[in-house]
């Protein structure tokens, strides 16, 4: 009888000890989806040839893989939803950038042109203008003078300088058509130039 128990003590460590080598350790901590359909393909068991997943497992897999799902479709959301968010804030940007250089050129055309009877002048073609009109105004008030004067000595002469006048008014007239066309034609320049500086 004592070597009975003591077969049945072998017998049943022998068993023991192969069924804990053969039984594979259970995964401690979280899995990837492909360490668990490992883990599920190697735990199937075998009948008539064919290999048979237990339901319980897939079920349990195919939860882990929705989750997995769900987890990514949200992070994606996230992602979208960051992206639609800074594509709003760049275009408030460019927008507050546009205001900005618009004021900035406004500023620099209100600093280098001078308005008057609603129209743009360059401060040195106004000024220009300007100071030819009043030596024209001045010259032609001299000149005005001068025939009052001449007109009272001589009644006589009167015609001469009549003529004499003209003809110094028509030179000062074909010199200050001369003028304007030249200011005009810098005017123009300086409003090309003006162009080529605000396209650039």
């Amino acid at each position: 009888m004592r070597s009975c128990v003591a077969l049945l003590l072998c017998l049943v460590a022998f068993v023991t000890v192969s069924i804990a080598q053969n039984t594979q350790p259970e995964p401690v901590g979280p899995q990837s989806l492909r360490q668990q359909y490992a883990h599920m393909k190697s735990d199937l068991d075998v009948i008539n040839g064919f290999r048979m997943v237990k339901l319980y497992e897939m079920d349990q897999l195919w939860r882990v893989v929705e989750d997995s799902l769900k987890v990514k479709r949200a992070a994606i959301n996230r992602g979208e939803l960051l992206v639609k968010t800074q594509a709003a804030e760049i275009d408030s940007l460019k927008q507050q950038v546009a205001r900005a250089e618009n004021a900035k050129q406004e500023l620099v055309s209100n600093v280098a042109n001078i308005n008057a009877y609603g129209m743009t002048f360059s401060k040195e073609g106004f000024v220009t203008f300007v100071t030819t009109v009043i030596i024209g105004l001045l010259v032609l008030a001299a000149a005005l003078f001068v025939i009052s004067r001449m007109a009272f000595k001589s009644s006589r002469e009167s015609k001469k300088v009549s003529d004499d006048l003209y003809k110094e008014f028509e030179d000062y007239k074909h010199v200050a058509v001369e003028k304007n066309i030249k200011l005009s034609r810098e005017l123009q320049s300086l409003k090309n130039r003006m162009a080529e500086l605000k396209i650039a």
